[in-house]
């Protein structure tokens, strides 16, 4: 049983850095500019994957690369889907206020503006305050990230959906399971040294004491080393939180700056009046298929919306 789990989880290892490899390649097509063979390659990441629902608004970047903003919010109404609640990425709600923004729709902006704000003000200060309590007991980061793992992947916890981001790879249930299978040799030691006879059974004394230590000093490295990878990690996301706050506050400017511009000169710039949203093109391999008023699973990361822009509109 134990080789058969072993293997599983080399599968599990296996395909997950499939799927991470796929995304650094089409990540380096989206910076070469290169959309379309970005596209391609995201696609071929498998659904099924613990990499694809952040991969998802990765092909939302792209499609706004390609200034398909229906598109841009098509890939991110995914996350919508009940199969995704699971997914904490605060950028998503940036890039949906960035794709309206780009429509000239304020009112809906201003919308997603005002739920970030809700979403992630309270979120953000609890890290922080949590990180700062903890600073120097590492084991209770680790403690942290063990909670969260054992937790339902579709917890109704922010905190624990933020853990989830980093807890659920192969690294850290790696860990876990390395003190997992001490914590059994721990009990065969015991088993063992209770069959002899004439032995101190005081902790450290005898052979199975020194067992016994040295296991219990695997274990304690284990956690440390693990709560600095939680630790590390709740930092490193808490900085992208607070940048994510920059990048709407800057959002709220411009649409107030555009407002400014607009009640100023009445009429729109020409830049303005040829802003608008590209309508996104047909691959040799994509099909249009009419829609029968159902959601099928299939269609998860395919939603494109139909929004007119508003930019250039008295």
């Amino acid at each position: 049983m134990g080789e058969l789990r072993r293997d599983r989880f080399r599968l599990y290892e296996a395909e997950d850095l499939q799927g991470r490899c796929l995304a650094g390649r089409a990540r380096t097509y989206y910076q070469m500019g290169n959309f379309i063979k970005a596209d391609q390659t995201y696609e071929q990441i498998n659904k099924k994957s613990m990499v694809w629902p952040d991969i998802l608004f990765e092909e939302a970047w792209n499609s706004f690369g390609k200034e398909e903003y229906n598109r841009t919010l098509g890939k991110l109404a995914s996350y919508k889907s009940p199969l995704l609640s699971f997914v904490f990425n605060s950028e998503t709600d940036v890039l949906r206020a960035q794709a309206y923004l780009a429509l000239c729709l304020y009112g809906d902006a201003n919308e997603v503006i005002n739920e970030f704000h809700t979403k992630y003000s309270t979120l953000g200060e609890e890290i922080k305050r949590y990180v700062e309590s903890n600073s120097n007991n590492l084991g209770e980061f680790y403690q942290l990230g063990k909670s969260a793992f054992r937790d339902s992947l579709y917890t109704k916890n922010a905190f624990y959906q933020l853990i989830n981001r980093f807890v659920r790879g192969p690294y850290f249930q790696n860990l876990i399971d390395a003190e997992r299978q001490i914590q059994q040799e721990k009990v065969v030691i015991l088993q063992f040294s209770q069959m002899q006879t004439g032995v101190s059974q005081e902790p450290g004394y005898g052979f199975t004491g020194f067992l016994n230590l040295v296991l219990n000093w695997r274990i304690r490295s284990l956690q440390l080393i693990g709560g600095v990878f939680v630790k590390n990690s709740l930092i490193d996301y808490h900085t992208s939180l607070i940048s994510d706050f920059d990048k709407i506050a800057f959002i709220k400017l411009e649409m107030l700056s555009r407002a400014k511009h607009k009640l100023i000169f009445k009429k729109p710039s020409v830049a303005e009046r040829s802003r608008g949203n590209i309508i996104p093109s047909r691959r040799d391999d994509q099909y249009y298929w009419s829609f029968n008023g159902e959601f099928w699973l299939d269609e998860l990361g395919d939603y494109v919306f139909g929004l007119e822009s508003e930019c250039g509109k008295s």
